[in-house]
């Protein structure tokens, strides 16, 4: 554990990746309950939110490749949280659907990250929240332009709706 004073003296990166890793530390607790990693998580929040997304769009809006999706939905399915279903319109494409179990751990998933959150921000006010707020992106789009100079692998705006999904997610 970090004292106070090792907290003061270190860089303001280890001090972001200290909190990054505690965060998904208690993030990942809270997933175990389910019986789920963080990742297949996330692809349920995400499967939520888009609204039956097709296998592509998931890789996309995840950032993953489409093998890694494959795999990720066929443990999903063993548990009998998610379904593959065709796509009315287009019988080529697969669309994932949550089932009532998959929908009922997604909003209990959501409501625990939520008060995590709750949690992480006890004393900080609305204002500091959004200096905060504002900061964070600022860092994102520094690292995020950077990226894209050096063609890095998870700025390829492979995000289906070509936008950067993440910062809304």
């Amino acid at each position: 554990m970090w004292t106070e004073e090792d907290m003061q003296h270190t860089s303001l990166s280890n001090l972001m990746h200290g909190v990054m890793g505690m965060y998904m530390q208690q993030a990942g607790e809270m997933l175990y309950r389910y019986n789920i990693k963080p990742p297949a998580g996330g692809m349920l929040m995400v499967i939520r939110k888009f609204g039956n997304p097709s296998q592509k769009d998931l890789a996309g809006y995840m950032r993953i490749t489409p093998p890694s999706v494959t795999a990720m939905i066929g443990k999903l399915e063993t548990q009998n949280l998610v379904e593959r279903r065709q796509d009315k319109d287009d019988q080529r494409v697969m669309r994932i659907h949550l089932t009532k179990e998959g929908e009922k751990c997604a909003t209990e998933m959501k409501e625990a990250m939520e008060e995590l959150d709750r949690i992480m921000f006890t004393g900080f006010s609305e204002k500091e929240q959004k200096v905060l707020r504002s900061l964070l992106i600022r860092l994102f789009q520094n690292l995020h332009s950077s990226c894209k100079d050096r063609a890095c692998r998870h700025t390829d705006d492979s995000s289906p709706s070509g936008k950067d999904d993440f910062i809304k997610c």
